[in-house]
């Protein structure tokens, strides 16, 4: 797998003469095909490429915008003229490209000697059991698996199936490792829980402030002095239910006023053209005899 780097950029390159002209000649799209050149440029090991692939390069990433035939040549002449590329041994490269490589390579050469150094002292022989990135990764891994030891049956996990705030459950077992309980301060410890679930402290305000099982265990929360607090009961609740019900009622005969004072146009219509259907069938009854 290709290893992936990154090079530096300036945050006042925009302020350089350089891009500037090829700012106000060619726009933002001479600054980005610039850009992703010089990434390409990167990419190889020598820093350059030839002049065939500039040249394609160029071309096609001109053609992603408005760029005519005649644009991209002005942007090419202008690479060259301002000397933001330079052609060097047949390949088309840039100076800062160059010193950023140098500067890559210099780094990791003292990045491989510091690791002789380490595992095999001033020996200029590097063997091969060094271990590369992957196995790095994969020792990493294994180590990972380890660190936490597995769950005993010494009735952590009655604790933790109790406890109402299930965070941070191997931190929790390492406390509960750690004080190692026998049987009698087992039974402590549950019953003692047990309380805590169903005080005040625990039940207000869906349960917000019940510490995490590792405070709880590493502060000994089992020996506290729970006290009874009963909830506080507002004399005047019955006078405040029935101030609410009438507020309740008096909404309802509002919005029924509303309704009815709404539909009674309607309703007198309806009225009107039914007496004079009752009108005009009198009328005809008494005609008829």
């Amino acid at each position: 797998m290709k290893e992936t780097y990154y090079f530096r950029h300036d945050t006042n390159a925009t302020q350089d003469p350089k891009m500037i002209s090829l700012l106000m000649e060619c726009g933002l799209m001479g600054i980005g095909a610039f850009w992703v050149l010089v990434e390409i440029m990167h990419q190889q090991k020598d820093g350059a490429i030839s002049k065939e692939e500039f040249k394609k390069y160029l071309n096609f990433y001109g053609k992603q915008g408005v760029w005519s035939d005649a644009v991209i040549s002005l942007c090419e002449r202008l690479l060259f003229t301002t000397k933001l590329f330079i052609e060097k041994g047949g390949k088309i490269t840039s100076e800062r490209v160059i010193e950023n490589l140098k500067t890559r390579n210099a780094l990791s050469n003292r990045g491989k000697s510091n690791i002789q150094k380490r595992w095999f002292g001033n020996t200029k022989r590097i063997p091969k059991c060094i271990p590369n990135r992957y196995q790095n990764d994969t020792i990493k891994k294994r180590k990972e698996k380890n660190i936490y030891p597995p769950i005993s049956p010494n009735g952590f996990d009655d604790f933790w199936n109790m406890y109402p705030n299930k965070v941070g459950k191997v931190k929790a077992h390492q406390s509960w490792v750690k004080i190692n309980p026998d049987e009698e301060l087992r039974n402590k410890i549950m019953v003692a829980l047990a309380n805590h679930r169903k005080s005040v402290q625990w039940i207000k305000d869906g349960g917000e402030f019940i510490p995490h099982p590792t405070t709880w265990l590493n502060q000994r929360r089992w020996e506290d002095q729970l006290r009874s607090i009963q909830p506080e009961v507002d004399p005047n609740i019955e006078n405040k239910m029935k101030i609410k019900k009438k507020q309740m009622r008096d909404m309802a005969e509002a919005e029924y006023q509303k309704r009815v004072k709404k539909d009674l146009p309607t309703v007198s219509t309806e009225l009107s053209t039914g007496s004079e259907i009752i009108k005009n069938a009198l009328d005809s009854i008494i005609k008829n005899k």
